[in-house]
């Protein structure tokens, strides 16, 4: 059981979406040799940080792009220092990806990791991409 099935998932446009309508529209989408993207960043916000995945379809010729995406709130004294939060970003993607990849296993996905903002990015970089590739899936920063 994944995070991901048990979160309010949003369109780019702000409005509620079913997890069973976004795996209706991933199912549309890799059957038509579509791509998936899959991101996470966080923030502060007064005494939380805001963890945001994202997911997005591209690639098919013909139709948009589709974004849709989740947040979940968490205590900051959870988070002693940056590279906490790096791993957990790096880790709600990969959830991500593999949510979709138990029901989707032929899907086409890259996961995308925003390393800019750290001191310590060449380590994280390696770090990361070993993980993600070992899982099976493309890894890229912006």
């Amino acid at each position: 059981m994944y995070e991901t099935e048990h979160s309010c998932w949003y369109t780019e446009h702000g409005y509620e979406i079913s997890v069973h309508d976004i795996k209706h529209q991933l199912g549309h989408h890799i059957a038509n040799s579509g791509k998936l993207l899959i991101s996470c960043s966080s923030r502060i916000v007064g005494h939380k940080l805001v963890f945001s995945s994202a997911l997005c379809l591209y690639g098919m010729p013909q139709e948009e792009e589709q974004t849709f995406v989740y947040r979940r709130n968490l205590s900051t004294s959870k988070f002693d220092n940056t590279n906490q939060r790096m791993f957990k970003e790096a880790y709600n993607a990969l959830g991500v990806a593999l949510w979709i990849a138990e029901d989707f296993p032929q899907a086409d996905i890259e996961i995308r990791i925003d390393l800019s903002s750290n001191d310590q990015a060449e380590h994280f970089h390696q770090t990361f991409s070993q993980m993600i590739e070992n899982a099976g899936f493309d890894f890229s920063v912006p």
